[in-house]
C-alpha cells in the first residue's frame, strides 16, 4: 500500500477512486464498511457491476461527471435508517474520486430552521400587515371630508399591503411548503393544479397511481417545487391551452411527467441564456439523486420528466 492509500484508509469517511472506464482501483476501509464488502468485490470492477444498488442507480450520474469534467455533490437520503448522504465526485482526465459524508444532523438543523423562519415570517409579520390592513380600512371608513389625494394614497397603501401580505405568505411557503404537511405529495400536486388553472386559466389534467406512499421530505419538496416551477414557466411563455401531469411508481422509480401543449421553444439556447429555470429544476432533482429531462421543441409543446430513483427513496 502507497503512502497516500495508507493515511486515505485511515479517514473517518468513505473514499474510494475509479479510472476513467469507472473501474474501481482504489477504496479505503471506510467505505468498504459502508458498502459492507471487501476490496475483492471492488477492485477490477465498473461502477454498475458493483452488488449495491446504490451505486448501480448513480452510476449514470458519476459518469456524466466524468464525461462534462465537472464536479457534483448530490444528496441522498436512507429512509429506513433516517440517514442522509452527500456524495462528493471529484472528476479529472484521468478517473474521478468520489467520498460520501453523513449530513443528517446539518440537515435535521437545516429543515428545523426553515419551519421555524417559516412560522415566524408567517405567525409574527403576517398577523402584524393584517392589523395594518384592519388599521388603514377603519382610518378610511371613519374620516370624514377625505379629499380626492387622501383618498388616492388611502387606495394605495391599501393595495401595497396586499400585495406585501402575498409575498409574506408565498416567501413562507417557499421556506417550508406547509401544503405537503397537511396534504401529502400527490394531493398537494392535484391542490396546486387546481390553484394554478383558477389564476391562469389553463386546462390542468392531473393523474397518480400512488396511494399511501410516504415520501421522504426532501423528495416530496423537491417534486413540488420543480411542479410549480413549470406550471409558472407554462403560464409565463408557452401560450398553452392544456397541461397533462402525471406521477406515477415504475419499476426502476417514481416519474413526475409534465407536458404541455404550447408553442416550444429551443433548449439548448434556453439553457445557454439562463432561461425558464430549467438549470434549477435540474440541480434540484441532482441534489436527491434524481434526474430532470426537458424535451422541446419551437411549435411542438414541452415535456419535463423527473426522475427519482428507488434507491433515493429507501
Amino acid at each position: 500500500m502507497s503512502e497516500i492509500n495508507y493515511i486515505v484508509d485511515r479517514l473517518i469517511i468513505p473514499v474510494f477512486s475509479l479510472d476513467k472506464d469507472l473501474t474501481f482501483n482504489y477504496i479505503n476501509k471506510k467505505a468498504r464498511d459502508f458498502f459492507g464488502y471487501g476490496s475483492a468485490e471492488f477492485i477490477g470492477k465498473k461502477i454498475d457491476e458493483i452488488p449495491s444498488s446504490t451505486l448501480h442507480q448513480f452510476a449514470d450520474i458519476y459518469q456524466q461527471a466524468m464525461k462534462e469534467q465537472q464536479k457534483v455533490c448530490l444528496q441522498h437520503y436512507y429512509r429506513e435508517e433516517a440517514t442522509w448522504l452527500e456524495h462528493h465526485i471529484y472528476p479529472s482526465k484521468d478517473g474521478l474520486t468520489a467520498c460520501i459524508i453523513d449530513i443528517t444532523e446539518k440537515e435535521k438543523i437545516r429543515e428545523q430552521e426553515k419551519i421555524n423562519l417559516s412560522r415566524e415570517i408567517h405567525d409574527e409579520l403576517g398577523q402584524q400587515l393584517t392589523a395594518l390592513l384592519m388599521d388603514i380600512s377603519a382610518l378610511d371608513k371613519y374620516q370624514q371630508n377625505k379629499d380626492g389625494y387622501t383618498q388616492k394614497k388611502i387606495d394605495d397603501i391599501t393595495d401595497l399591503l396586499n400585495i406585501t401580505v402575498e409575498t409574506v405568505r408565498k416567501i413562507s411557503t417557499d421556506l417550508h411548503p406547509k401544503v405537503l404537511d397537511n396534504l401529502g405529495l400527490a394531493a398537494a400536486l392535484e391542490w396546486q393544479s387546481r390553484e394554478f388553472e383558477k389564476r391562469s386559466g389553463i386546462t390542468v389534467q392531473f393523474q397518480c397511481n400512488m396511494t399511501n406512499f410516504v415520501f421522504p421530505s426532501n423528495i416530496a419538496t423537491c417534486l413540488f417545487r420543480i411542479y410549480q416551477e413549470s406550471l409558472t414557466n407554462i403560464a409565463r411563455h408557452a401560450e398553452a391551452q392544456m397541461v397533462s401531469a402525471e406521477l406515477e411508481w415504475k419499476e426502476d422509480g417514481i416519474f413526475l411527467n409534465i407536458t404541455d401543449n404550447g408553442k416550444g421553444f429551443d433548449t439548448e439556447m434556453a439553457t445557454l441564456k439562463g432561461r425558464y429555470g430549467l438549470t434549477g429544476m435540474k440541480e434540484r432533482a441532482l441534489q436527491v439523486g434524481g434526474r430532470c429531462k426537458v424535451n422541446s421543441r419551437p411549435e411542438n409543446g414541452t415535456s419535463i420528466t423527473v426522475q427519482i430513483p428507488k434507491p433515493s427513496l429507501i
